[in-house]
C-alpha cells in the first residue's frame, strides 16, 4: 500500500479572519486516515493570506480526497479551497 500526498491551499474570507483558529483546526480535526505533514502561511496580496496544508493518506479505498477538501471547505473563515498538487509517495 502505498500513500498519497495532497497540498491544498485555503483562502480565508478576508484578512481579519483568525487564521491561527483555522491552522489549529486543520492540524486537530479531519478524517482518522489523513494525517497533516505541513501547514504554512503564504502572503498573498494587501494583508490577504492564504494557508497551504500538505496531508498524507493511504491509498486504499475508503480514503477519499473529496472528503479531505469538504472537511477544509467547512471551517469557519474559510472561503475556498484548492486542490494545488497530488502525489504518490
Amino acid at each position: 500500500m502505498g500513500e498519497v500526498a495532497i497540498t491544498y491551499r485555503l483562502m480565508p474570507d478576508g484578512p481579519d479572519v483568525d487564521i491561527e483558529s483555522i491552522i489549529e483546526t486543520i492540524r486537530t480535526g479531519g478524517p482518522e486516515w489523513a494525517r497533516v505533514n505541513d501547514v504554512q502561511i503564504k502572503p498573498i496580496a494587501f494583508g490577504l493570506k492564504s494557508i497551504e496544508t500538505l496531508i498524507v493518506m493511504g491509498d486504499k479505498s475508503g480514503n477519499n480526497p473529496d472528503d479531505v477538501e469538504k472537511f477544509l471547505s467547512e471551517i469557519p473563515g474559510v472561503q475556498n479551497v484548492e486542490t494545488i498538487n497530488m502525489t504518490l509517495l
